[in-house]
């Protein structure tokens, strides 16, 4: 990485932050900084594949406290806030939707299949 991108600081901290910090980063793969880095910053992501990403990181860090019930309900409710720009408007809303089946059915079966296969 280029000079001056990356910094070192030392800082004092509350126990429950510090704990907070270590489960975000155990639950989703990140380093510390990257985690402060994500938290801390609003930024911009251009590419679709990497923004999915991102959103699914700070998806698992909200909800890992939750309750599996908890969390359908707040998957559902995340559906259903992300449908809505495709609602009422004059985007091809059907075609979107059936692709997005598609989609899922493909990653159902392929869990299907790594579960048969272990």
């Amino acid at each position: 990485m280029p000079d001056k991108v990356l910094t070192t600081i030392e800082a004092t901290i509350m126990t429950k932050t510090k704990e907070a910090l270590l489960k975000h980063c155990e639950n989703t793969g990140l380093s510390i900084g990257e985690v402060i880095d994500r938290m801390a910053l609003d930024f911009v992501i251009d590419t679709p594949k990497l923004a999915a990403n991102v959103l699914c990181e700070e998806f698992v860090i909200m909800v890992v406290n939750q309750t599996e019930e908890q969390m359908q309900k707040t998957v559902h409710h995340v559906i259903a806030s992300l449908m809505i720009p495709f609602l009422g408007n004059d985007s091809d809303a059907r075609a979107f939707f059936e692709d997005l089946s598609l989609c899922i059915k493909d990653h159902m079966d392929l869990i299907t299949k790594n579960a048969q296969a272990s």
